[in-house]
């Protein structure tokens, strides 16, 4: 078990020497918690530069930079910042994701009037108001149909009036 976990940190330290894998290594631990950010930026230093190096180029103790960047390590924003402007990075701040708030609705209204010919050859007059309501472009949020079939009076044909009708 400890060559598996030594293998591990091995490879987890080769593909840290990767600029753009410790970006999003380092971004997924500070989502996380302050101890996974804290160890994860631990690993990407011993993995760009080294814990001496990267002291020294911080103007950190090297004690105290492996102290602070231990799980109980509780270091200043000031440490914080010289390590990762010594790693050639910086903070970045982003809105929190958050349950989309309800915008204002937008009613869009469409009407449609047809003159159809059924297989009996019967006209039948169809006039069809549809509304239409939209959270976003994408978001359907409720339709209404008002919808009017007029026919012959002498005609079998059902004659429909109302909304959300439907003929069968």
């Amino acid at each position: 078990m400890s060559e598996n976990r030594h293998s591990y940190k091995a490879d987890l330290l080769d593909r840290l020497k990767d600029f753009q894998y410790s970006q999003l290594y380092l971004d997924a631990a500070a989502k996380e918690s302050q101890e996974t950010l804290l160890l994860a930026l631990r690993d990407v230093a011993e993995a760009q530069k080294g814990m001496s190096q990267l002291a020294e180029e911080a103007d950190v103790n090297r004690e105290n930079l492996y102290r602070a960047l231990s799980e109980h390590g509780d270091p200043r924003l000031s440490t914080i910042n010289s390590v990762l402007d010594a790693l050639g990075m910086e903070w970045g701040i982003a809105r929190k994701h958050r349950p989309m708030a309800t915008p204002p609705r937008r009613a869009t209204i469409s009407t449609t009037t047809s003159n159809l010919i059924i297989g009996t050859g019967t006209a039948v007059n169809v006039n069809a108001q549809v509304t239409t309501v939209k959270t976003s472009e994408y978001l359907l949020l409720a339709t209404k149909r008002d919808v009017q079939v007029e026919g012959p009076q002498q005609s079998p044909l059902p004659v429909f009036q109302g909304t959300n009708t439907v003929a069968a």
